[in-house]
């Protein structure tokens, strides 16, 4: 009996291992096809971990870690060990923690949030590492973006665009300056950002993938009903806080932080805005494709108030939640 139990075991692991093993391949081919075909890099740098996290689901955590690691050697093998790295920091860590959060079936906001924080982090690691491996400094990198506004600077006063404008070189080059210090002042918000948008767009196609297997997946609710924890409106209040209280006592880099924090709470008020006019129009029966045209003629053509008007709907039903309040009346 202890023997077939031993038996058991033994094949189950085996069973793991090649699973692992397999996983790992196609984790590579992705990656492959995103570095390659680079019309594909976008969507193969959203997918390439899904087998990871597939793995991690089935067969725990340490198989993960084992299949990503195998699958960061095929690709080092197949390209170069730097680029292998880079993949592995950029994607990696975001990878697993989406497989351990997937297998406990954890809410999704639980999951995506810190996936968030992971997938900013990788960036700043993998660019880190870049730098460190082609010897590229800070210093470097800003003379490249001051070389670039003097090429663009040219490119109007050549073209005679510079003329049209109204504005002489001096005051287009200040405009540019402030915008570049304008960008770099806000780096930390737009890497948050983009962690946000990578860990959101990995969470949902990985979601799509796992369904299909099928594997149960964390619940997902209607777009119409998506809320944002409570807690999140601090993080708009301090924002606000700090900028008003860094301009008014010139205290720049607490002005900074303001701004960085609204930067980053802006996009998530904004779709919570858009999911509260979804939950609205769709009570009047009104077309989903019919509203996103809508919304996106009149971003297109009103712009910025129209942001605004939205991201202000967005914030206003985190206070009163609204959609409780009409369902509650329903």
């Amino acid at each position: 009996m202890a023997g077939l139990i031993r038996k058991g075991v033994s094949l189950m692991a085996t069973r793991e291992m090649v699973e692992a093993a397999f996983l790992a391949s196609l984790t590579a081919m992705l990656a492959l096809v995103g570095v390659y075909v680079l019309p594909l890099s976008v969507i193969a740098n959203l997918v390439w971990t899904i087998p990871i996290v597939l793995c991690v689901v089935r067969n725990g955590w340490r198989y993960g870690v084992m299949s990503l690691a195998v699958a960061t050697l095929l690709i080092g093998l197949l390209t170069n060990l730097p680029l292998a790295l880079l993949l592995l920091l950029q994607f990696g860590g975001l990878g697993l923690w989406y497989g351990v959060a997937f297998r406990r079936m954890w809410p999704a906001w639980q999951i995506w949030l810190p996936g968030s924080v992971i997938a900013a982090l990788s960036v700043v690691a993998a660019v880190g590492l870049g730098a460190w491996l082609s010897g590229v400094s800070l210093e470097a990198l800003q003379g490249q973006m001051q070389a670039a506004m003097e090429a663009s600077l040219a490119m109007y006063r050549d073209s005679g665009a510079l003329a049209s404008s109204g504005l002489t070189e001096a005051q287009l080059r200040e405009q540019l300056q402030a915008m570049l210090k304008l960008l770099q002042l806000l780096l930390p918000s737009f890497i948050l950002i983009y962690g946000s948008v990578t860990a959101a767009s990995t969470f949902l196609l990985t979601r799509a993938v796992l369904r299909r297997l099928p594997l149960p997946v964390p619940p997902l609710a209607p777009f119409a009903e998506w809320r944002l924890p409570w807690p999140f409106i601090w993080l708009v209040i301090a924002g606000l806080a700090g900028n008003l209280a860094g301009e008014y006592w010139s205290v720049e880099w607490l002005r900074v932080i303001g701004l960085n924090l609204l930067y980053v709470a802006y996009p998530l008020i904004f779709v919570l805005g858009l999911s509260v006019l979804t939950f609205f129009f769709r009570r009047i029966e009104f077309s989903p494709v019919l509203l996103g045209l809508g919304v996106f003629l009149a971003v297109a053509f009103l712009g910025q108030f129209v942001i605004i008007f939205i991201g202000t709907i967005g914030l206003m039903d985190m206070i009163f939640d609204y959609r409780q309040r009409v369902n509650r009346d329903a």
